[in-house]
């Protein structure tokens, strides 16, 4: 028999219609010793399965394998803050060109306008080039300073 029945949340009055039997089941199993109700927790659940590739190791969400190049590009890349929101990432890369070979240039965008979140990262062939970039310490690009660390 369905009834109406007021509970508490958060200190919230909630007014629902059920079963008045079936509510009083569910608070018993929930109860603890100490007659405390416990929440249920829900598990987490991923969309994407990790699978592992032939020789032991991870593989991508798209059942691709993972190559060691990436730890490669790791060593060889720079985060690059406190840009202008007009920088794109080819005045970028065109800006590191001065310093080394630009592998790849990314700048962070919002999803809407497309416009620079005001940080990227820049990709070099080689890792000296890294090495001078971060310990060059004034950088500007569009009349703005920015800095540049070692990628993470």
């Amino acid at each position: 028999m369905s009834q109406k029945i007021t509970i508490t949340i958060e200190g919230k009055p909630v007014t629902i219609c059920c079963d008045i039997d079936i509510v009083a089941e569910v608070i018993k199993r929930l109860s603890t010793e100490s007659g405390v109700p416990q929440p249920q927790k829900k598990p987490f659940k991923t969309k994407v399965k990790r699978e592992v590739k032939e020789s032991g190791g991870p593989a991508s969400a798209h059942g691709e394998k993972v190559s060691s190049s990436r730890e490669d590009t790791k060593d060889k890349t720079v985060f690059v803050g406190g840009l202008h929101f007009d920088v794109t990432k080819d005045s970028l890369a065109e800006y590191f060109k001065q310093f080394g070979t630009v592998s790849s240039s990314f700048v962070h965008t919002h999803k809407g306008s497309k416009k620079s979140k005001g940080y990227a990262f820049v990709t070099f062939e080689d890792v000296k080039t890294v090495d001078f970039v971060t310990g060059k310490k004034d950088h500007t690009l569009l009349e703005r300073k920015f800095e540049v660390k070692r990628a993470t």
